[in-house]
């Protein structure tokens, strides 16, 4: 994209400790605050500002995978700040049943990340499932992407050179898979139930293969084209958008 003007920032986050959802804050990380809305609303459009000058006052396309997708989607629908969205593995509903306790299951299987605390009164009004909420996409578009959690060995997930990590794709990445591809199909679900004049502005990618991880995300951006159907569709010229192999 060097020749247009779209800019990328990119914000990466350790989990770690004892992870608590929390309405504002999105989730509580050893009893301090991610403040996701904050991040989202002020943080990144003022070092947008400051590096590039990009007014915070443009309306945003956003890009968030596994929790900083979830920290996205709420963001977007409980504000309206962001108009497009592509949500990689990571439209968790904390306040169904279902997809809650798989949600829990998953985290808890992170090392060091149980137990997980859902507050699900306080997720409810940010929920981007909330039939309230789902009238924010007459102004919005959402591309969703969830597989199966089924190991995909065309992509690299299944590495004998990494042993450990091809154990926890395979272990913790399937778990957190499936309760991503839950919450996708439960959101549009819930579109097609409460809203569905605007169920056009909704896009559901669901990969067969592919867990929780890069290579799953970085196969369905590139591979199978999410990343230029995503920009097309937000009226962001996608030519300029090329595979490098790594």
């Amino acid at each position: 994209l060097a020749n247009t003007n779209v800019t990328i920032v990119a914000p990466a986050l350790d989990v770690n400790g004892t992870l608590q959802a929390d309405a504002e804050g999105g989730v509580l990380n050893q009893g301090h605050p991610w403040k996701i809305r904050t991040f989202y609303l002020k943080e990144i459009p003022a070092y947008m500002h400051k590096n590039w000058g990009i007014s915070p006052k443009i309306r945003r396309i956003g890009v968030g995978v596994s929790m900083g997708a979830s920290g996205l989607a709420s963001t977007a629908f409980a504000t309206g700040y962001y108009s497009d969205i592509l949500l990689l593995s990571g439209l968790y509903n904390f306040t169904t049943p279902i997809i809650g306790r798989t949600t829990a299951l998953s985290m808890a299987s992170l090392s060091g990340s149980v137990p997980l605390y859902m507050s699900e009164k306080s997720w409810a009004a940010n929920d981007p499932a909330n039939p309230q909420n789902l009238q924010k996409l007459k102004n919005m578009h959402v591309t969703m992407q969830a597989a199966t959690g089924v190991m995909n060995p065309v992509t690299g997930e299944i590495n004998p050179l990494d042993p450990i990590n091809t154990i926890a794709r395979f272990t913790t990445g399937k778990v957190l898979e499936i309760g991503a591809a839950v919450a996708a199909h439960t959101f549009l679900a819930s579109v097609n139930l409460y809203a569905p004049q605007y169920a056009k502005n909704v896009s559901l990618y669901q990969k067969l293969l592919g867990t929780h991880s890069w290579q799953n995300w970085r196969s369905s951006l590139y591979d199978d084209g999410m990343l230029v159907a995503f920009l097309q569709k937000a009226g962001i010229d996608a030519s300029h958008v090329v595979k490098i192999n790594t």
